[in-house]
């Protein structure tokens, strides 16, 4: 066998090791309920609001960074933007 197909295995074979013992599997949860877990608790600035003006989402202007300050409102405004597409 050649040195290339030792290593392939190798490799595969810590994969295999790692994704069998990860948190996801010892809970018998798949990777979605997993990442749902750990981002559920996604909360705002106090000073997150929106509105709607002139067909178009505006954010307050004390807000430089939507996507860091306000995620959970900035993930309601990007649907929004999405749903007026179709």
């Amino acid at each position: 066998m050649s040195t290339k197909g030792v290593s392939v295995q190798f490799i595969a074979v810590i994969l295999l090791t790692l994704a069998a013992h990860s948190p996801a599997s010892a809970a018998g949860e798949n990777n979605i309920d997993f990442a749902a877990y750990f981002d559920s608790e996604v909360r705002d600035a106090i000073e997150c609001s929106m509105t709607w003006e002139n067909n178009k989402v505006v954010f307050d202007k004390t807000i430089s960074n939507p996507s860091m300050s306000c995620p959970d409102m900035f993930s309601w405004k990007l649907f929004i933007d999405v749903t007026r597409q179709e």
